[in-house]
């Protein structure tokens, strides 16, 4: 005789890993957009030095009117999200969705996320220097020295860097041998996600979605100014035409980098992963990739591909001028056993940070 057996639901909801925003400590709020959409900082240019002459009457020199510039920094994300939570639901599910939990949990695992991928975005797209060499435990130090040298030559502090590193990066930094102890892990942390100090640098280790194939990107406070105009949360208890609660949020925000300071950042680039299925025709193929493309677009990046037979990764740096932009849907022109590569580049058309190159397979 069959045997039906009994299902038991536990009250005990399994949560998803969840962190603080790790991004909030790279920036500054060092402007106010309370009453406007838009402000506009000014940057004030200097002249050249000129030898003195000790006779006439220019002696110091021809005087010129000094100039000025102006950067003009416009909140553009407005981002929203609702869902509702029925009561007959919340009564048969053993409360499990309950509307205060249900609320924070949005906020922990969706709304503070692409808050903090969008900066890291945003960085990635003003960086002052880039370099796409491939790391290994071998150079991974001596590429960390790099940066920091870069940043220093352009003259930008030094004092108070942060580095967001992948996990990747981390473990070959370890096992680098010219690294020795030069990063020993401090036994005080007062940044959130701090793990240690490299050459005086605040290292964080940040999980790779948010890396946008980067291997680390040294930063500092000074250069980025955060925005966050409307953080609006709302739980309607029983509003009109559902039993139950209906859940709202809104978040109106942006990061700005100063264009001054683009010096004080600095990017290694890896590169990122896509995966591609062909449809039925074997033309119509959806781009998946392991970054956040569509918020890498809303940072100001272009996301392009290109497909052939023989169709390689791009470098960084590169003019992509005639790759073709991958459209919002993800569905890209590309025959079955070709290869397809995509790209985020700047407003020049150059490569930024590349993909791998794959072979598309033919669809079911």
């Amino acid at each position: 005789m069959a045997q039906n057996y009994a299902t038991k639901y536990e009250k005990q909801v399994d949560e998803k890993f969840t962190e603080a925003s790790f991004t909030d400590v790279a920036m500054n709020s060092d402007y106010d957009w309370n009453g406007v959409q838009s402000v506009v900082i000014y940057d004030v240019n200097t002249v050249p030095m000129n030898d003195y002459t000790a006779s006439g009457t220019n002696r110091y020199g021809s005087a010129s009117e000094l100039g000025t510039g102006t950067q003009t920094m416009t909140v553009g994300m407005d981002r929203s999200f609702t869902f509702t939570i029925d009561r007959k639901n919340y009564n048969d599910q053993q409360m499990a969705t309950e509307a205060g939990k249900a609320l924070a949990r949005q906020l922990e695992q969706e709304t503070i996320p692409e808050i903090d991928s969008y900066r890291m975005a945003r960085l990635l797209f003003s960086a002052g220097g880039v370099d796409g060499t491939a790391l290994t435990k071998n150079n991974a130090y001596e590429k960390f020295l790099a940066a920091r040298a870069s940043i220093r030559n352009n003259k930008a502090p030094i004092n108070g860097l942060i580095a967001f590193v992948s996990t990747s990066f981390y473990s070959l930094i370890k096992q680098d041998s010219s690294f020795v102890k030069a990063g020993d892990i401090a036994q005080n942390m007062l940044i959130t996600g701090q793990i240690g100090r490299v050459d005086n640098i605040a290292i964080i280790e940040v999980p790779e979605i948010y890396m946008y194939g980067l291997e680390f990107l040294i930063t500092h406070p000074v250069a980025t100014t955060k925005c966050q105009k409307i953080a609006d949360y709302k739980i309607h208890d029983n509003p009109p035409g559902i039993s139950g609660w209906l859940v709202e949020g809104r978040v109106n925000y942006d990061a700005f980098v100063r264009k001054n300071k683009k010096g004080v950042i600095y990017a290694q680039v890896k590169g990122f992963k896509i995966q591609a299925a062909a449809g039925a025709s074997s033309t119509a193929t959806v781009v998946s990739a392991d970054v956040d493309l569509a918020i890498a677009e809303k940072a100001g990046f272009g996301v392009v591909y290109k497909a052939g037979a023989t169709q390689a990764a791009a470098t960084v740096g590169a003019d992509l001028s005639s790759w073709t932009a991958l459209p919002a849907s993800g569905t890209a022109t590309c025959a079955a056993t070709n290869k397809i590569a995509v790209a985020l580049v700047d407003a020049d058309e150059k490569c930024v940070v590349p993909s791998d190159s794959i072979t598309v397979v033919v669809g079911e």
